[in-house]
């Protein structure tokens, strides 16, 4: 799932898509991949633990973003990221090494700064 971006400095963000704060949350990763599109990084919205009944589809196209957004499995987040919280963001190098993990909310401005000194190699 994650594959066409190995090599790339990565954001990644998961949440569920009934929460409120998922539109805001969508809003301020819009607002990143704006202000740092030409630099190299990938950020990707991870959508998960939908309610039995819900389409992920049609909650996925819910949300205007100008990112890669994802639908992932439960199954899927315990083998592949460190997640114990939702919302839950990730930052990951370019060389795919896991350098912060923010279980629950983060503030904008904090994760602006550290996604700057990810694209920035530091």
């Amino acid at each position: 799932m994650l594959g066409a971006f190995s090599g790339r400095p990565m954001l990644l963000s998961i949440h569920t898509p009934g929460a409120g704060s998922t539109q805001a949350l969508l809003g301020d990763l819009n607002a990143l991949q704006e202000s740092s599109g030409g630099q190299g990084g990938v950020i990707v919205g991870v959508l998960t633990a939908f309610a039995p009944d819900e389409d992920p589809a049609s909650v996925a196209g819910r949300y205007p973003v100008i990112f890669p957004l994802v639908q992932a499995s439960q199954a899927w987040l315990e083998q592949v990221a460190p997640v114990r919280a939702l919302p839950s963001t990730i930052l990951i190098d370019a060389k795919g090494v896991v350098r912060k993990v923010h279980a629950g909310a983060v503030d904008r401005a904090q994760l602006q700064r550290e996604w700057a000194e990810l694209l920035a190699g530091r």
